[in-house]
């Protein structure tokens, strides 16, 4: 069923269409509506113990010959629809499966004009149960004939799609067994696995999925739309399988904007460049002069593949069209973080979590910038030691600020992947150099 997203609930699962919106109305009711919001499906999960609802005297039947007794009179509670088919059990089902159809009343006077509407359409209903051992899934759908008959092949594929049963109840399934089944579904066959209950591997990166568990074990209902958002996010640092020749519509959201010391630049272009027409060299990557002896250049994802000269020929993209989307894509992979660290007597310093080799690069990012300034006001520093440090502070002691200023230096020293012993001021007119430094590091870190 491509381009179709589970439906997951404490009790039952099923799939519907990518661009339907659903509901968790109760850890065991779900409904499901189509884009134009016209077309309605409701499902609520029952044991054979329990009544409909309050004050209703009947239960779900715990036997099959009791079925059609129980949908007889479950479908009268409904008084204002007129049924137009008799209650049937579905050839092929995976369990047993009894439908019935059925239309709006209208009322007495409908018949009499000036008082009908001609063009009145008027909601037509199907319903279904679905019983499978001590459970059972009552479904109907809704909405005007025309969209009802329209929908019917989708209608069929949800109601196929159902899974009842112990085994298939998001309390007695593993956390990350579901993680995996769910992100696969959305990113692509066997691109995630997982490595242990809290982590997942998604293009030989390790993601840790916490953040998901928590959320799942407040609302387990919305497990599947949480994998999604959350892997969305992930997708604009996997490169997955794409190759040396991927055009821009399979690069656009994964292109990733990222600092280089100006000095490595030669060391990362090939050794032997290709060059155009004019006699440049098209092949050397995409290197913006910035500040601090630094260059913004482009990276795909995650990888070591950098974006080059002859690539933005190939995409027939501009240098400043490649920036705007590299950034768009960098703060949709940083909106869910947050920067730890708080006030003390002297100072204030955040950071972002460590080992994440985009954290230097988050300092372009507006936003980044914006919520720092409620924290420290309008002019504070930040640093980028490493690529996958950055250090945001600010003080009123210059001896102090010396202090910070020592402690970057050490850490560029002993760096796995040292960027800038130097600071950047952040105001509100964007990133301003450190002139208070040489543009070359230290040679030690005392």
């Amino acid at each position: 069923m491509k381009d179709w997203k589970s439906v997951l609930s404490e009790s039952f699962t099923t799939k519907v269409p990518h661009d339907y919106t659903v509901i968790a109305m109760d850890k065991d009711v779900v409904e499901v509506q189509d884009p134009s919001g016209l077309f309605v499906m409701h499902m609520e999960y029952r044991s054979t113990k329990a009544q409909i609802g309050p004050g209703d005297t009947l239960s779900v039947p715990a036997e099959e010959r009791q079925a059609y007794h129980f949908m007889q009179a479950w479908t009268r509670s409904f008084p204002n629809i007129r049924f137009t088919d008799n209650v049937r059990q579905l050839v092929g089902s995976k369990y047993q499966t009894l439908a019935t159809m059925g239309i709006e009343k209208r009322p007495w006077f409908a018949n009499f004009k000036p008082f009908s509407s001609e063009n009145k359409i008027r909601r037509g209903y199907r319903f279904w149960l679905i019983r499978h051992e001590e459970s059972a899934l009552l479904m109907w759908a809704f909405g005007p004939t025309p969209t009802l008959d329209f929908t019917r092949v989708i209608q069929d594929e949800m109601v196929n799609a159902v899974q009842l049963g112990k085994e298939v109840g998001l309390k007695s399934r593993p956390f990350i067994e579901t993680v995996v089944e769910l992100a696969n579904e959305y990113v692509g066959a066997d691109a995630v696995a997982a490595i242990d209950e809290q982590t997942v591997t998604i293009g030989g990166v390790k993601i840790h999925v916490n953040p998901l568990h928590d959320t799942w074990q407040g609302h387990p209902e919305n497990l599947a739309e949480d994998v999604r958002d959350f892997f969305d996010d992930l997708l604009v640092e996997y490169t997955g399988e794409l190759g040396t020749d991927a055009g821009w519509s399979q690069v656009r959201t994964r292109v990733l904007p990222t600092l280089v010391p100006q000095a490595m630049i030669p060391t990362l272009s090939p050794d032997k460049p290709i060059t155009d027409s004019s006699g440049v060299a098209a092949s050397s990557i995409v290197a913006e002069p910035w500040i601090n002896d630094l260059v913004i250049s482009y990276q795909i994802g995650r990888s070591e593949r950098y974006v080059t000269t002859a690539d933005l020929l190939n995409w027939e993209v501009s240098p400043e069209a490649l920036h705007e989307h590299a950034l768009a894509n960098l703060a949709r992979s940083t909106r869910k973080l947050s920067m730890s660290g708080g006030h003390s007597d002297k100072y204030t310093l955040f950071s972002f979590p460590a080992n994440d080799v985009m954290n230097s690069a988050r300092m372009l990012l507006p936003l980044v910038q914006k919520n720092l300034r409620q924290q420290m006001g309008n002019t504070y520093y930040m640093a980028a030691p490493d690529r996958q440090v950055l250090l945001a502070f600010t003080s009123e002691d210059e001896a102090t600020l010396a202090w910070l200023r020592h402690q970057v230096e050490i850490r560029y020293s002993n760096a796995t992947e040292p960027l800038s012993d130097r600071l950047f001021m952040i105001t509100r007119d964007g990133v301003v150099g450190d002139d208070r430094r040489p543009s070359h590091p230290p040679t030690s870190s005392a």
